[in-house]
């Protein structure tokens, strides 16, 4: 420090590296000529000149006439922030002040930089989607604090994820002392990966001209999965439905999010299925699932085919696609009528036959079968009837079933998961089939008269006949 009682020539605050000059006034006093030997400024490091003279060219020794002046140019450029002193040593032949001290005193001043943080990490970011995060910059020194750049570096050109939003783009950008700047900076991931970058900070700080803030992320994605991909409702009568229902997951890291109206029933058969409970956007969580109900309420006889198609934010599959399918029937029995036209008439005994129906209604028929035995027998021969023409259908009955006691039947007639019988009882009250025996025929015999053979070899002949017999 200086000595107490000195003079002082004093510059206050002084911006770093910026010269302050002020003038240092030198009189005598005195009756007679002085004589100034030196100036030197002491107390200053040889490595941080800030106090200097400016008049160099000042020729020494020099001699003030009596009631005459000499004005000194003393320089202060602070390079650090804070207090700097120093003495200014006037060497004269005054016989009382021979070296005579003033105290040089001055502030150096600066902006000072000052970050939020040095790190700003997004964490886990769902893909297409931008997380925003603020970086705050601060002067927290006593003067202006400039900027030449600020900007993000360390990412590819092809793939910019941070992005400096709103950013300043015109340099110098000056921050006044105890103020800030906002800067937000936006994070936008497309890949499921950890990424970083950094965002560099050029300022007039002398001690941070160059300062970086690192930025971290990772992309996350939603991952849509569902308990199954195709619904198969089987058989469902007319007038009926029937419900279904499948999960929808989330084996993602991120949210998964289906809107409402991207969600349609689609194909030649849309109007026949629906869905229950899906009123409203969806969003599932990771590891995470969903109920979705689907109804189906056949509008045709026979196959009912539709997709329900839904976009997501699953990058990998933003549209998924479930089939859907069931077959619808007439649950309304079936008319089974004999069909004498198309029927052998009559049965014969041991002869081969054919048994026809007309089988009709609106109804899809999946099978159609007679079991038939011989009257009173015990078990059913099943013969599958064959569609003729139209609602014809018929089979042939093995001549070994057709007998004298008569032919015993009933029908079965499958359509979607009903069965129809004919007669109504089945096989407890089959219906009978009378079988008509042939007349039995012997071979002629030549009978030959006790009396006598006539010359002209008369034979008698004659055909005999018994009595045919039908069984009860």
């Amino acid at each position: 420090m200086p000595p107490a009682g000195c003079p002082e020539l004093a510059f206050g605050e002084v911006p770093l590296n910026q010269q302050s000059v002020l003038d240092l006034t030198l009189n005598n006093n005195g009756t007679d000529i002085l004589i100034i030997d030196s100036l030197n400024i002491t107390g200053q490091h040889p490595d941080s000149i800030v106090f200097e003279l400016i008049n160099t060219d000042l020729p020494l020794p020099k001699m003030l006439e009596p009631d005459s002046s000499l004005v000194l140019q003393i320089g202060y450029t602070p390079q650090v922030a804070g207090l700097s002193y120093a003495q200014l040593v006037i060497n004269s032949d005054d016989p009382f002040n021979q070296d005579t001290p003033v105290s040089l005193t001055g502030t150096g001043i600066a902006g000072s930089l000052i970050l939020s943080t040095t790190r700003l990490n997004f964490g886990d970011v769902p893909l297409n989607s931008q997380s925003i995060l603020y970086l705050t910059i601060s002067n927290g020194g006593e003067d202006l604090l400039y900027f030449d750049s600020l900007n993000i570096i360390d990412q590819h050109p092809d793939s910019i994820l941070f992005e400096y939003i709103n950013p300043v783009t015109d340099f110098p950008l000056i921050l006044q002392p105890d103020s800030n700047l906002i800067v937000p900076i936006g994070f936008s991931p497309i890949d499921t990966v950890a990424t970083n970058a950094k965002f560099l900070i050029r300022s007039r700080d002398a001690t941070r001209e160059r300062e970086e803030v690192l930025l971290t992320g990772t992309g996350i994605a939603a991952k849509i999965d569902f308990s199954a991909r195709a619904v198969d409702f089987g058989q469902v009568a007319l007038d009926s439905d029937s419900s279904i229902s499948i999960y929808i997951g989330n084996t993602g890291r991120a949210e998964l999010q289906i809107p409402f109206d991207s969600i349609s029933v689609t194909g030649s058969h849309a109007n026949a299925y629906s869905l229950a409970n899906i009123v409203e956007d969806m969003t599932i969580q990771p590891n995470d699932s969903a109920l979705m109900q689907i109804v189906f309420q056949p509008v045709l006889v026979g196959t009912n085919q539709a997709d329900i198609r839904m976009r997501s934010n699953d990058p990998i599959n933003p549209v998924s696609v479930i089939r859907l399918s069931g077959f619808g029937y007439d649950a309304s029995p079936v008319s089974v009528t004999f069909d004498q036209t198309l029927s052998s008439n009559p049965f014969t005994r041991g002869q081969t036959a054919t048994i026809g129906f007309i089988i009709s209604g609106s109804q899809s028929i999946e099978s159609a079968d007679v079991y038939v035995r011989s009257g009173g027998g015990k078990t059913y021969n099943k013969l599958s009837l064959v569609q003729q023409s139209g609602d014809s259908w018929a089979a042939q009955i093995h001549g070994a079933l057709v007998t004298e006691r008569g032919v015993e039947y009933y029908v079965e007639v499958s359509h979607g998961t009903m069965l129809s019988l004919y007669p109504i009882n089945g096989n407890d009250m089959p219906n009978a089939i009378q079988v008509t025996v042939p007349s039995i025929q012997f071979p002629w015999h030549q009978l030959q008269t006790n009396d006598q053979q006539h010359d002209a070899g008369i034979r008698q002949w004659e055909k005999c006949h018994w009595p045919t017999r039908q069984d009860d």
